[in-house]
C-alpha cells in the first residue's frame, strides 16, 4: 500500500504546520488550511505518494517575495485599527485615500495566492516610538507570514517586536540612529529584514550619523552578513503609477537580495523579477 503525506499545493513541501492553537483529529477529514513554512503561504494541502514527493525546485517564483504593504492605524481601542493608504510628507508618514477594516483586509491578503505575506507598518510605533502592543498582538499571527516594521529604534525594541510572533522584524533607517542598529540587530536573529527608507534618493535616518547614499549603505548591510534588504522610496508611496523599473535593475546589480517597495502595484510585480530582484513590497489595493 502506498504511503501518502500531506504537502503544500503551492510548493509542494511537507513542511507545514496547522495554525497554532489547533490539533488535528485522527480520523477526522476537514479542509484544514496549512500554513508552509517553505513558501509562508496558508492552503489546504494535498495529498502525494510519499515516494513520489519532491522538494520545490529553486526557481526565481519560490525564491520571489510579494508582501503587500499594511500600513495600520493602532490607535484605535480594539482592532477596527485601519489599514490606509499612505504618502511622505514633510517628513512623516500621512494616512491619504482609502482605507479598510484591518481584519477584512488581512482576510482577503492571506487567501490571495499572489502574495507571500504581508508588511505591518505600525505607523504610530514609528512616529512615536511606542508601539501600541495591545493592537498589536491582535494583529499579528505567526501563521500569516507578518513581517512587522513598529519602528526600532534600540536593541531592547528588537526583543519587543519579537515577542508579537512576526515571522519577521523589520528594522528601518527612519528609526535608527546609525548602520550601528542594523549590526546589533543582525547578532540577535537571522530574522531581521533591515530596511532602507529613501527621501531624495538619500537614506533617510534619525539622526545624520547614518550613511546617505543607498548603494554604499547597502554594501555595508551586506558586508554586515544580511542576505535580503528592504528600500523603500518613500517619494514614490501612494504613486498610482510605477516608473523605476530602471532603478530596480541597478539596485538589483548592486545586490540580488533586494526587496523593493513604493510605487509597487501588483501587476508591476513580474517586470521586478524579470529586473533580478528578491521581493515587491506592494501599495495597499482596495476593492
Amino acid at each position: 500500500m502506498p504511503e501518502y503525506v500531506k504537502v503544500c499545493s503551492h510548493c509542494g513541501s511537507n513542511d507545514i504546520d496547522l495554525p497554532s492553537g489547533i490539533e488535528s483529529i485522527p480520523g477526522l477529514t476537514v479542509n484544514e488550511k496549512y500554513y508552509c513554512h517553505t513558501c509562508g503561504r496558508i492552503s489546504v494541502p494535498i495529498m502525494v505518494e510519499k515516494t513520489a514527493q519532491q522538494q520545490p525546485e529553486d526557481t526565481d517564483d519560490n525564491n520571489f517575495q510579494t508582501l503587500s504593504l499594511l500600513p495600520i492605524a493602532a490607535d484605535a481601542q480594539a482592532l477596527a485599527a485601519l489599514v490606509a493608504e499612505i504618502s511622505w510628507e514633510a517628513g512623516q508618514y500621512v494616512q491619504t485615500g482609502r482605507t479598510e477594516n484591518f481584519e477584512s483586509y488581512r482576510s482577503r491578503v492571506t487567501n490571495n495566492p499572489d502574495y507571500s505575506g504581508m508588511m505591518i507598518l505600525d505607523l504610530k510605533g514609528i512616529k512615536t516610538g511606542h508601539p501600541d502592543f495591545n493592537i498589536l498582538k491582535k494583529a499579528v499571527k505567526h501563521k500569516y507570514n507578518v513581517w512587522l516594521d513598529t519602528g526600532i529604534a534600540t536593541e531592547s525594541d528588537v526583543f519587543d517586536a519579537f515577542t508579537l510572533d512576526a515571522y519577521r522584524v523589520v528594522c528601518n533607517s527612519l528609526c535608527a540612529a546609525s548602520m550601528n542598529l542594523f549590526e546589533e540587530a543582525f547578532t540577535l536573529s537571522d530574522h531581521i529584514l533591515p530596511c532602507l527608507c529613501l527621501a531624495e534618493n538619500k537614506v533617510q535616518w534619525s539622526r545624520f550619523a547614518g550613511e546617505k547614499d543607498v548603494y554604499r549603505a547597502i554594501r555595508m548591510l551586506k558586508d554586515l552578513g544580511y542576505e535580503e534588504i528592504a528600500v523603500l522610496d518613500l517619494d514614490q508611496l501612494g504613486n498610482a503609477q510605477f516608473n523605476s523599473l530602471a532603478y530596480a535593475a541597478k539596485l538589483s546589480e548592486t545586490f540580488s537580495g533586494i526587496i523593493l517597495g513604493g510605487g509597487v502595484h501588483q501587476c508591476d510585480v513580474s517586470a521586478l523579477k524579470e529586473a533580478g530582484l528578491a521581493g515587491a513590497i506592494v501599495e495597499p489595493g482596495f476593492d
